[in-house]
């Protein structure tokens, strides 16, 4: 076993695929909680605290826009709760925005995830043979964005150095002394992407046949994660394409009937978005238990030495 951003990039990409593929496919609270649930446990997992603290900021616009904006401007069902201006405010609605952005944040959860599988070079790989000169500018945004931070930082660290401190200014001169520092920014900037075209063309870059050249092997580990995926997701995600997970919530809501099919399926649809967060730990109980049999061997080497003097 193998850390999951370390499988094949189709591996990853077939795996973020299907999981949005049933999360967004229906308005089902079932589906939607699971997903939210599983990609909530996993960017904990892979990122800490601060995964929650990003959730909790971007969850906020999100419950209001669904749970109060929603119910404001949309009057169907027939079970209402209490009237504003003479207009409903239904029962059905309420839910249907809940569970609406609950589908959201399992959405842009799951796409925060997909960050930690999918680097510049996977996404490379994945669509430079089809689009290789939007992959390409996108690949070179995605990386312009930390060295911008970065180069920004430089600034700030460089006027503080010579006793510009924004801190002792006004508010005007705050702002204008951010524009300054943008400003040299951005120049940086343009000669960067001047020094970046000149080099392009300097190897040829637009004059020839394209060749692509990855590191990337399908191998052995790769087959058994794909049986695995496949095992587990097919089958929900067939479900949730054929309208299985449906939920009607105008006028009166209406589940799908639960069924042990249904219940196979969500059984499976959990199992499947437990397969990296399990792979990941699975692997790194292995590299602590060699780390273990490492440290245990060089003791025993140790005490031999010893016995041995």
């Amino acid at each position: 076993m193998q850390r999951f951003n370390e499988y094949h990039p189709i591996i990853n990409l077939i795996f973020i695929v299907i999981a949005l593929i049933i999360t967004m496919s229906s308005i089902n609270p079932y589906t939607a909680g699971l997903s939210l649930f599983m990609a909530l446990l996993y960017g904990r997992y892979l990122y800490g605290k601060k995964y929650l603290k990003i959730f909790a900021f971007l969850s906020i616009p999100v419950i209001i826009f669904a749970a109060v904006f929603v119910p404001l401007f949309s009057h169907n069902g027939e079970t209402a709760l209490f009237y504003i201006n003479d207009l409903p405010v239904t029962l059905e609605t309420i839910l249907f925005g809940l569970v609406t952005g609950m589908m959201m944040l399992a959405t842009i959860s799951w796409f925060y995830v997909a960050g930690s599988m999918i680097d510049t070079e996977k996404f490379l790989y994945l669509t430079g043979r089809l689009l290789p000169t939007i992959a390409l500018i996108i690949s070179m945004t995605i990386g312009m964005i930390p060295k911008l931070i970065k180069k920004y930082k430089e600034v700030s660290d460089a006027q503080a150095g010579i006793g510009r401190n924004s801190g002792d200014m006004s508010v005007m001169r705050r702002i204008q002394f951010m524009l300054k520092k943008l400003s040299i920014v951005i120049s940086w900037t343009l000669e960067d992407s001047v020094n970046t075209t000149v080099s392009m063309e300097s190897r040829g870059y637009g004059t020839g046949k394209r060749t692509n050249a990855h590191l990337f092997k399908f191998i052995r580990n790769d087959r058994i994660m794909l049986v695995l995926l496949m095992a587990f997701g097919s089958f929900p995600c067939t479900m949730a394409i054929l309208g299985k997970y449906r939920v009607n919530y105008f006028p009166s809501m209406e589940f799908t009937e639960i069924t042990f099919i249904n219940v196979v399926s969500f059984f499976m649809f959990f199992l499947f978005m437990g397969i990296p967060m399990a792979s990941d730990i699975i692997n790194g109980a292995y590299e602590n238990s060699g780390e273990n049999m490492s440290k245990a061997a060089a003791n025993s080497n140790e005490r031999r030495d010893n016995n041995g003097r």
